[in-house]
């Protein structure tokens, strides 16, 4: 037998902890426990355990294609089909981090039959459809999503296929104008809402010309809730940003108390350089204690990630498709005029740089990689650093669970 590559330790006086990275499994361990874990002792109280649970494993396991074969089942089993749609590349907002071309270009009536039966035709053996209306602001063209739901939903319900839909709107037209009715109509489960901070920051950044929009939105929010949506508010926030940051989530805590259908949880973005990079893990583990101090963090060992697959646009499955039609498998990219096709036709080619099985030699040494699944496949096509899990924060979330049972 042999202790697991994957496995990482934190001890303290009285515990230690092991976290295992490939089962994501944890066990708190004792100090004779803890002894009778890194001697190997077959003959302990724990080896049964320690074996089931991945921490110890055969001195012939080769654990990095376990982790493989793993990820590429996931995919196998993977019964869902992810279209994103872009109503309109238009918005309302006038974010400067933006990086999406924002243009007058909506979905047209006319374009909407062959976006359905591009659709359709990529249903086929699915056992589930989900749409993400996405833009510029999808709110904006409000005609088209009830056209194609009403579509596709028809589709779905005839063929047996689950269908439901998500958004990611900035919520500033969420309002009580988008009744019960709307929601209903396209199936909407969830909607993401993007705050950049407390009301002053807010509206210096999204530049609506209302003096008054992060009420709008956070009224919006209430309304939705009240709907019976799930709303995922998403808060982006810079290094530098952090006092404010800590301020809108105490405030969310207060304005939102008794809500159990909300979800929040925070994107640092800005990072521009390795010194950026370094400043901000003390900003992103400020950000979780204060996530997790307000309730809104329940668990803190399912708060890491457990990516399932290498990226998103690494499926074959998924599908990104622009008002005119044009299909991509990454919105930083498709904003860059990096297409695999339309909906007339894909170029399996240019599709095949994205689905591709290719591990990097930095990541077949990673810890972290039965997490990861090496990332971001955008920022590894552009050579830059492309993991999504920093191990600091990691590890400083390990020591948090830990301090629970001192």
């Amino acid at each position: 037998m042999k202790l697991s590559r994957y496995n990482y330790v934190i001890n303290s006086e009285k515990k230690s902890l092991i976290y295992n990275t490939l089962h994501t499994t944890c066990v708190l361990l004792d100090p004779i426990e803890y002894c009778d874990y890194s001697s190997l002792n077959l003959k302990s109280n724990i080896s049964e355990h320690m074996i089931n649970l991945g921490f110890w494993v055969d001195d012939d396991c080769n654990e990095f294609e376990y982790a493989l074969l793993k990820s590429r089942m996931r995919i196998e089993d993977n019964d869902k089909v992810i279209i994103r749609i872009y109503t309109t590349l238009k918005c309302n907002a006038n974010c400067a981090y933006c990086f999406e071309n924002k243009t007058r270009e909506n979905i047209s009536i006319t374009d909407t039959d062959m976006l359905v039966s591009f659709v359709k035709e990529k249903c086929a053996g699915y056992k589930t459809l989900v749409i993400e209306w996405f833009g510029g602001e999808p709110l904006l063209n409000q005609e088209a999503i009830d056209i194609i739901s009403d579509e596709l939903i028809r589709f779905c319900n005839e063929n047996n296929i689950e269908y439901y839909s998500k958004m990611i709107t900035n919520g500033y037209l969420l309002s009580n104008a988008l009744s019960k009715y709307h929601f209903l109509r396209w199936n909407l489960k969830s909607v993401q809402i993007t705050l950049d901070g407390s009301k002053n920051r807010y509206e210096s950044i999204k530049r609506y010309g209302d003096d008054n929009s992060f009420d709008v939105v956070i009224n919006n929010i209430a309304d939705a809730i009240n709907y019976g949506l799930h709303v995922i508010i998403r808060i982006n926030y810079h290094y530098n940003s952090t006092r404010d940051t800590i301020s809108l989530i105490e405030y969310l805590k207060e304005r939102f108390a008794n809500s159990t259908n909300l979800s929040v949880y925070a994107k640092h973005i800005f990072l521009t350089s390795a010194m950026d990079s370094q400043v901000a893990e003390l900003a992103d583990i400020t950000v979780f204690e204060t996530l997790y101090n307000n309730g809104f963090v329940k668990d803190i060992l399912a708060s890491i990630p457990d990516r399932k697959y290498k990226c998103i646009a690494y499926l074959t499955n998924t599908y990104l498709i622009y008002p005119d039609g044009r299909v991509g498998k990454c919105s930083q990219a498709m904003s860059e005029g990096d297409f695999i096709g339309d909906i007339s036709h894909i170029d399996f080619m240019k599709m095949g740089k994205w689905c591709n099985n290719q591990i990097s030699d930095k990541c077949k040494n990673c810890k972290l990689f039965p997490l990861c699944n090496s990332g971001c496949r955008y920022e590894e096509l552009h050579n830059r650093k492309n993991c999504m899990i920093d191990e600091t924060v990691f590890l400083h979330k390990l020591n948090m669970y830990l301090n629970q049972y001192h």
